[in-house]
């Protein structure tokens, strides 16, 4: 469901490369979840950081990531690759 969700999420332009905490890509998420009728199963922030944890090797095949850690929060930026944008139909 997260990607999913964020591929629908880049489809605005003015997404790439957009740097957000865990928190507030949660809750864009989430909104984009409910548009879609995608179903993102996490209960909190907290949860979804744990799983884009686990699953940023199988995102970073399809998005670049850059991730920054300040204190105790974490940002990420996406932007579609090159070669996925293909594959997505882009």
């Amino acid at each position: 469901p997260i990607f999913m969700c964020l591929e629908h999420w880049l489809e605005d332009a003015d997404n790439e490369g957009r740097g957000l905490t865990t928190s507030q890509l949660f809750q864009e998420l989430g909104n984009i979840s409910e548009t879609y009728s995608i179903g993102l199963p996490y209960q909190s922030a907290r949860s979804f950081g744990r799983q884009m944890v686990q699953i940023r090797s199988n995102l970073e095949q399809y998005f670049k990531i850059n991730i920054s850690r300040g204190g105790n929060k974490t940002a990420y930026a996406f932007w579609i690759k090159e070669e996925a944008k293909d594959e997505m139909g882009g």
